[in-house]
């Protein structure tokens, strides 16, 4: 079957996408525009521009794609900007079976600009015209049932996902960051950059009540503002052992990870799609054997509390405090949920489950 996956984000720092592409390419002959090239793949089309100049991009080589391809099974949409495209393609091939993962969870009444607003009513027409839909928890499932009226249950496929090296040159990476990891003490990392809208200051600011020396490493980057709200924490509080990281790809945050001993994994409270959180996140920190400390968002308090990887509160330096003074048994957790949670046999799961969605999509399709 000819699969035509659509996405309007970065294979290189996006895990999901990369899983995603994984499936698509198992179910069968897979032609893509997305951001950045796929390696070696020569049904690829790559987005080089940004904003409204990159969506337009997108839409023509995703009509180049078309007319390349001749003939189209299945249409895969990856995230809302997708849509737009997608939507072209459904008007003109009203027949064709479409599978739509619906990765955030947006609702319109939430959000407060006009941009925002239009995703959300795109993306929901979008919904309407696909015959599969995916996402990432069951928090998020039943919560897609009750607002968009959905009569099938959406598969479920969690961002489980483990980094890895591909050929990097880990040296480089060792020279780069000696400095940085020569410091004595617990290091502590947090991958969600400056975002303030994810309690970053908060938890800078409670470094100052952990019982034991510690590092805190901030990977991500972010806007001017937040880092600016940051940094006068850090000067107000004498902070001397919090390290600011910019944006890395997968090999780079692999290494930075496998360094640490604790990862923060902290979402808002403020709307549906960061309260009904789907991280990958949690799954990066835990595959390299780190516990975790997280925010008290429903999907990470159930999980801390059924695997005992970690401590999910409303406070960091507690939840942080709590796990030093454990650290051995959360650790040994740890290491007994890696060996009980294979990513392949969930990725195995959701192809299968998809394939039997298909022939189930593709038999009405014939009616």
């Amino acid at each position: 079957m000819k699969i035509l996956f659509l996405s309007y984000s970065d294979i290189r720092y996006d895990g999901r996408l990369r899983e995603l592409l994984t499936v698509a390419d198992a179910i069968g002959e897979v032609y893509s525009v997305i951001k950045h090239n796929r390696k070696n793949d020569k049904n690829n089309l790559s987005i080089k521009k940004s904003g409204i100049t990159g969506i337009l991009q997108f839409v023509r080589k995703t009509k180049a794609l078309c007319k390349k391809m001749g003939h189209i099974d299945i249409l895969f949409i990856d995230n809302r900007i997708a849509c737009i495209p997608g939507l072209m393609i459904k008007h003109k091939l009203q027949n064709i079976l479409t599978i739509q993962d619906v990765r955030e969870l947006y609702l319109i009444q939430e959000q407060t600009r006009i941009r925002s607003k239009i995703g959300c009513i795109i993306e929901k027409a979008m919904i309407k015209k696909s015959d599969i839909i995916i996402c990432a928890n069951i928090y998020r499932a039943k919560k897609m049932m009750e607002v968009y009226s959905l009569v099938t249950c959406p598969l479920i496929y969690e961002n489980i996902r483990e980094l890895s090296y591909n050929d990097t040159n880990i040296k480089s990476f060792e020279k780069k960051y000696n400095a940085m990891f020569q410091t004595d003490g617990i290091k502590i990392i947090s991958t969600s950059g400056y975002a303030l809208n994810r309690t970053n200051d908060q938890l800078v600011r409670e470094m100052k009540n952990i019982e034991k020396k510690v590092q805190l490493f901030i990977v991500g980057g972010g806007r001017k503002e937040d880092r600016m709200v940051i940094n006068k924490i850090v000067k107000e509080n004498h902070l001397k052992n919090i390290y600011f990281i910019d944006k890395v790809r997968e090999e780079e945050l692999k290494y930075l990870i496998s360094k640490c001993d604790i990862g923060i994994v902290n979402y808002g409270q403020y709307d549906t799609n960061n309260r009904l959180c789907a991280s990958g996140k949690i799954f990066e920190f835990l595959f390299e054997g780190l516990p975790v400390v997280t925010t008290n968002n429903l999907p990470l308090k159930d999980f801390c509390r059924e695997y005992e990887v970690g401590v999910s509160g409303d406070s960091y330096s507690e939840s942080i405090n709590e796990v030093i003074r454990n650290y051995d048994i959360y650790k040994k957790k740890v290491k007994e949920f890696i060996n009980i949670y294979d990513i392949a046999n969930n990725r195995e799961r959701v192809i299968y489950e998809l394939n039997e969605r298909i022939k189930e999509g593709m038999k009405h399709k014939c009616i």
